[in-house]
């Protein structure tokens, strides 16, 4: 356009000096002047030409932003119609909602107004009970005074009628005593026996009337003695009114108590709806805002634990968790069986490479079933020797309880003869029912007692976990590593050998004995073969027993050749002996003759009715002593040095270190109590019969032992 237009100007000038090239030189400076005028023109129209251009760019600019914009439109459109459909849906929720809410509210007035009606019938109840309490009350007072009067009456009759029969007795002598003298006077004096006649006659007529006043008498005192058995069949009646008043009375109570209940099952319905309507009330609310500008919702933040010190992680617990109970050994080491490798199907299966690899590395293996994992490492012919337990608090010192979980825990070290432990790890539950000073003073000194035990043991505690839960757990893990030499497989008894136990049985019977003495029931079933005395000895030794570690003992078995181990837990003697019968190389059986148990608990559990087959081998105990098998001409030596050093170190009883409790024969790989086992009672320390016992030796293996 701009071409054209320099063109055409071109021409024109060229034009117009052709046709007057013949004028004269006036009219050149008229062109000129025109010339000038019109590329002034010309600019013009190159500015009008850029407006133009720039004009175009901002037309093409503003159509695409038109177009933009009814993209804009149809989205916000689509946004808009899918709010809508949010909004209604949300709309027909909280309607819902809203039913629910009103339904809940006619739910608690209906629930309100039962409680109004329990509590006035409750209150009717109480005041009829009272009603008849003081009439009971009054007739009581009543036969009371009846039955003091009619005894006063009876007394006094009976003491009436002695005297009676006394007066007669002596009206009967001098009757008699007349008679006699009236016989003597007639054949003595003849002439005056007429006279003397009548007068005796007249005398013997008063007697006679005497007589049968005092008949008349004794007649009528008879008649009131008859008047007795009414009032002992009047006193029957009140008995059994009182009998009926006291059961109407009980049952009054029963139905107190049934209210009661009923009662308060309405108040956790109540307080329930309570806590559901706040919760739809929050769910309400927080749809109103979402209503409004459908904000996020933000994620809850994570329950955190107790005790988050710097080695001990916090978790919370599961909501589901629910006490089980202690599991059946058998069902057990059934659950378990699939947990070992060696213990897998043979199938050959490629699909279980760690096993084959495992299988790869020399040395000893133990897996599921013993006291401790044995597992043989990658380097230099070592093994890692590792355990676990834990349990629930059984006695009531917090300290003490975390000795005792460390002891048992080190318990299945010590059984295989390991005598060092190189770290511990501390398992603790915290009850959600505990407030805040209780346990800021409960726990730091259960930590405190399982920490003193582990430097006891020689190791230290560096780390743990810690949860909160319904129940109160303590417990931890034990690992090692140590050379083949270092411990003793339990699987290497013969026939011939001997059984040892180092520690007393009774520790559960003990602990529960303790925990009757403030539950009357409980306790007028055994008060009549032990005393509260025995009982706190008893509870005293457990406790000592339970928290000493059986180093000592790991440490002879190396001594003395000991040939197979176990600690004495949960499953109880007979339990745990048959579980290392069981693991044995050789066909054996171990035969139990001697149970040394702590003092009078034989006779409680007798008195419970066998409730913890204490003598049967299977009542449960808590870091119990070490079942070991030695040679027989090493086991009154062991139980020798076991007396020595637990002497000096404070004692594991009185009576002594260890006890032979029996022997190991050819058999079927089974353990069993004789039917009528030696009950060797072990007396508490720092009593009188401990004292009487210190200078005794271990029992050496009895006649029949062998």
């Amino acid at each position: 356009m701009f071409s054209q237009a320099s063109n055409v100007t071109e021409e024109v000038v060229q034009h117009r000096s052709e046709a007057q090239h013949s004028s004269d030189c006036s009219s050149l400076a008229k062109l000129t002047e025109q010339l000038q005028a019109t590329q002034g023109r010309y600019r013009e129209l190159e500015e009008k030409l850029d407006y133009l251009q720039k004009s175009s760019a901002q037309r093409d600019r503003t159509e695409a932003l038109l177009k933009q914009k009814d993209k804009d439109c149809a989205q916000l459109a689509k946004d808009c119609e899918a709010l809508k459909a949010q909004a209604t849906s949300l709309l027909g929720e909280l309607n819902e909602r809203q039913s629910c809410l009103e339904k809940s509210e006619h739910e608690r007035k209906i629930l309100e107004e039962k409680l109004c009606s329990k509590l006035k019938a409750l209150q009717v109840a109480e005041r009829e009970l009272e009603q008849q309490r003081k009439q009971h009350h009054v007739a009581m007072d009543k036969l009371l005074l009846q039955t003091q009067s009619l005894e006063q009456a009876l007394k006094t009759e009976r003491h009436v009628v002695t005297e009676e029969k006394k007066k007669l007795t002596q009206l009967q002598h001098a009757y008699t005593c007349l008679f006699r003298d009236y016989d003597s006077k007639l054949k003595s004096e003849g002439g005056d026996l007429c006279g003397r006649l009548e007068e005796a006659e007249r005398a013997l007529a008063l007697k006679q009337d005497l007589i049968d006043k005092l008949k008349e008498e004794v007649e009528q005192q008879k008649g009131s003695l008859e008047t007795v058995p009414v009032l002992t069949a009047q006193a029957e009646i009140y008995k059994a009114d009182f009998l009926a008043e006291r059961e109407a009375r009980e049952k009054l109570n029963q139905k107190k108590e049934e209210l009661q209940d009923q009662l308060n099952q309405a108040m956790a319905e109540i307080e329930k709806i309570k806590q559901d309507a706040a919760s739809r009330a929050r769910i309400e609310q927080m749809k109103m805002r979402h209503m409004e500008d459908f904000p996020p919702r933000a994620p809850l933040p994570p329950p955190q634990g107790v005790f988050p010190g710097p080695a001990f992680n916090t978790v919370p617990p599961a909501t589901s968790f629910r006490n089980q109970g202690l599991v059946p050994q058998e069902a057990l080491l059934k659950l378990l069986a699939g947990l070992e490798a060696d213990r897998a199907d043979e199938t050959g299966k490629a699909g279980d490479q760690t096993s084959e690899f495992g299988q790869q590395l020399p040395g000893p293996r133990l897996g599921v079933g013993m006291d401790c994992c044995v597992i043989p490492l990658r380097h230099g012919g070592l093994s890692l020797v590792q355990t676990t337990d834990f349990f629930y608090p059984l006695v009531e010192d917090p300290y003490m309880m975390g000795r005792i979980a460390c002891a048992n825990v080190l318990s299945d070290l010590y059984a295989m003869g390991i005598t060092e432990c190189d770290n511990m790890l501390m398992l603790l539950s915290v009850s959600q029912k505990m407030n805040d000073k209780d346990r800021e003073r409960v726990m730091p000194l259960m930590i405190q007692g399982f920490r003193d035990a582990a430097e006891e043991g020689g190791t230290s505690v560096t780390g743990g976990q810690t949860v909160i839960n319904p129940w109160i757990i303590v417990g931890g893990v034990a690992s090692v590593v140590c050379q083949p030499n270092e411990f003793i497989m339990p699987d290497g008894a013969v026939p011939g050998d001997v059984l040892v136990l180092t520690k007393p049985l009774g520790t559960q019977v003990a602990v529960n004995a303790h925990q009757w003495l403030d539950q009357p029931e409980r306790w007028n079933k055994i008060k009549l073969v032990v005393t509260k005395e025995e009982v706190k000895e008893a509870y005293q030794e457990a406790m000592f027993s339970m928290a000493t570690l059986n180093r000592t003992a790991a440490g002879l078995m190396h001594k003395f050749q000991a040939h197979a181990a176990t600690d004495v837990t949960g499953f109880g003697l007979l339990g745990h002996a048959n579980n290392l019968a069981a693991q044995q190389r050789n066909e054996v059986a171990f035969v139990i003759h001697n149970l040394p148990i702590i003092a009078k608990m034989t006779a409680i559990s007798k008195a419970c009715g066998n409730l913890f087959n204490l003598v049967q081998g299977t009542s449960a105990e808590t870091s119990g002593g070490l079942l070991v098998c030695l040679p027989r001409e090493q086991a009154a030596k062991f139980c020798s040095e076991m007396k020595s050093q637990s002497s000096g170190a404070g004692g594991q009883g009185a009576a002594g270190g260890a006890w032979i409790i029996g022997i190991v024969e050819k058999g079927d790989r089974r353990a069993r109590i004789i039917d009528k086992p030696r009950i060797i009672e072990v007396p508490p320390r720092g009593s009188q019969a401990a004292n009487q016992d210190n200078s005794s030796t271990s029992p050496a293996p009895s006649p029949n032992l062998s």
